[in-house]
């Protein structure tokens, strides 16, 4: 089974301790082909196979022992389905006999990932009677059916009987010619050759193209090949680009098109953005609540969205196109579309644009340790061609309105599968993992709080990983919400205030620690800290209503 999985292409191996799993822990261990990454709690260990999924865009293998361990995997699952993120479950479990019958770390593990896993296979227990051309091909399948069009994870339950460990007793091999020609090649029993592509006609395209004049593209999540193709499509028709923050479009690019700051502008009820009559999407569902709105409110008349994966990403119900292509097919048949673009409208929304930037740069309270003022000094101070990691809740959303690099590449990445705060520290030392190159994570405190154990992973790497932890003492998010008048129930119920100590925390972890009382100290701090080549947390702390008062008076500014 393991040497079939690296034959398909999955190196990575991420592996929890346990008793039951012997048997697939012992063959990875034994196979020098395999990469291993060994981490105590389940839960974090999946997401960083779920960060080296994300970052290498090939199948993670994931091994647990049965029982509990099983669903501590299904938080990473949830996220990897969401996101079209290619992991292998192989999950331990006992046999059959010892199944429902109160036996030890015995629980029903078929279909616990329930429709979160594209595809499911329940293995027999080892036997001589057993073809291993049965074990070859489930593999191949598994494979096949995690990178398939719509990736995402796939479980492969494996009970065993005892003995698990190696005994030295010694069985015959198997005698059967296509098992003999396997073992003679270097590759896999069954070869899925089609990989699969639907090409898009120009022609399905055109009317729409040639009917806008204030066409606009819309970003969310992409990938970096994606995210230049996108670019592409854009300076052709020229159409400015609403670029998330996760868009991997956002930082580094050097065009009058990119409109980074749309959020801001959509603030104002009278931007020219909202004359929009064509709107083409690309990528995952976008940070912005307020471009959610405006597309709600004033609904363009033309609504495209482009993905090569068949689940609805349409929460205001609105689109009246869907392609269902790769970006890379869509640029194909885009070239040979002339666009017909309002070059007045154009420059309006990159006007509006502008003046947004020329304000943020005089905010003062940007110039300060605030919570926004920390994330953008941070982004700015990326290194160039590093990687961003961005937590959710706050952080995201501080980098979305207000974060910018000018002409500084950042891969930028996070987990808006289903946004959830769970096994964000896991996520970005998996990516960090793979890209080996500086990476920052932007995270509030019980987002830290909640992916503590994670922090024993940063020991893999062997690049500065620095972790900026946005302390506010409890959920920051919920002091924004309507919830937040209602003072008698607010603070133990939403506010969740704690008094932990992230400087022992990252004691604990082997991490160094530093606590900024300014902005420069931050930047400083910053600096070092990717100098030094040592993972650090840095610790910010702030108050949540001053926060509040921060972001309202920024929006204030912006309106007058």
């Amino acid at each position: 089974m393991i040497e079939e999985l690296l034959r398909c292409g999955v190196h990575h191996f991420c592996i929890a301790p346990g008793s039951r799993s012997t048997p697939l822990t012992w063959a990875v261990a034994e196979n020098p082909k395999a990469k291993t990454h060994i981490h105590f709690d389940e839960r974090g260990l999946a997401f960083m196979a779920l960060g080296l999924a994300k970052a290498s865009e090939e199948p993670v293998a994931l091994i647990c022992t049965s029982g509990s361990a099983v669903a501590n995997f299904l938080p990473a699952v949830v996220e990897a389905s969401q996101s079209h993120i290619p992991l292998i479950l192989l999950t331990a479990d006992r046999p059959p006999e010892l199944i429902d019958t109160g036996a030890n770390q015995a629980i029903i593990q078929p279909g616990i990932f329930s429709h979160y896993v594209r595809w499911e296979a329940q293995l027999s227990t080892p036997s001589e009677d057993v073809s291993p051309t049965y074990l070859l091909s489930t593999v191949d399948q598994a494979v096949y059916q995690a990178r398939g069009l719509d990736a995402g994870p796939v479980h492969v339950n494996c009970p065993y009987r005892e003995p698990l460990a190696p005994d030295g007793v010694s069985y015959e091999q198997p005698t059967e010619k296509q098992y003999s020609d396997w073992k003679n090649l270097d590759k896999p029993l069954t070869r899925y050759e089609f990989k699969g592509e639907y090409v898009i006609s120009s022609d399905a395209i055109a009317g729409l193209i040639k009917a806008s004049a204030k066409g606009v593209i819309i970003t969310g999540q992409i990938n970096l090949p994606d995210s230049e193709r996108v670019m592409n499509i854009a300076k052709h028709l020229n159409w400015p680009v609403v670029a998330d923050c996760t868009s991997n479009l956002r930082f580094g690019q050097d065009s009058q098109l990119i409109l980074e700051h749309a959020d801001l502008m959509l603030a104002d009820s009278k931007s020219p953005l909202l004359e929009w009559d064509c709107v083409l999407q690309f990528g995952s569902p976008f940070v912005s609540k307020r471009l959610q709105q405006a597309l709600e409110n004033c609904p363009p008349e033309h609504f495209i969205r482009v993905a090569a994966c068949s689940n609805r990403v349409d929460p205001g119900h609105q689109l009246t196109h869907r392609f269902m292509c790769s970006v890379a097919s869509f640029e194909n048949s885009v070239k040979k579309i002339p666009g017909a673009q309002d070059m007045n409208w154009n420059a309006s929304c990159s006007e509006s644009n502008a003046r947004i930037v020329d304000s943020l740069k005089k905010a003062r309270s940007l110039q300060e340790l605030t919570e926004p003022g920390a994330i953008r000094r941070i982004i700015a101070q990326c290194p160039d061609d590093s990687v961003l990691i961005l937590g959710s809740s706050m952080p995201i959303r501080d980098a979305d309105m207000y974060g910018t690099a000018e002409k500084k590449k950042l891969e930028v990445t996070a987990n808006r599968g289903a946004s959830g705060i769970d096994g964000t520290v896991g996520t970005a030392v998996g990516f960090a993992l793979s890209r080996k190159t500086v990476a920052t994570l932007i995270i509030g405190d019980l987002t830290a709080l909640h992916d503590l154990n994670s922090l024993a992973m940063v020991g893999e790497l062997n690049t500065p990983f620095v972790v900026v932890v946005i302390n506010n003492q409890g959920g920051g998010i919920f002091s924004m919400l309507p919830i937040a008048a209602q003072k008698k129930n607010f603070e133990p119920f939403w506010g969740t205030p704690h008094a932990l100590e992230f400087e022992k925390f990252a004691a604990g972890f082997g991490l160094e620690y530093a606590i900024p009382q300014s902005l420069d100290e931050l930047g400083e701090y910053y600096s070092n800290a990717i100098v030094s080549n040592k993972s650090t947390l840095i610790e910010i702390r702030t108050d949540r209503d001053e926060n509040r008062l921060v972001h309202e008076s920024l929006l204030k500014d912006f309106l007058s």
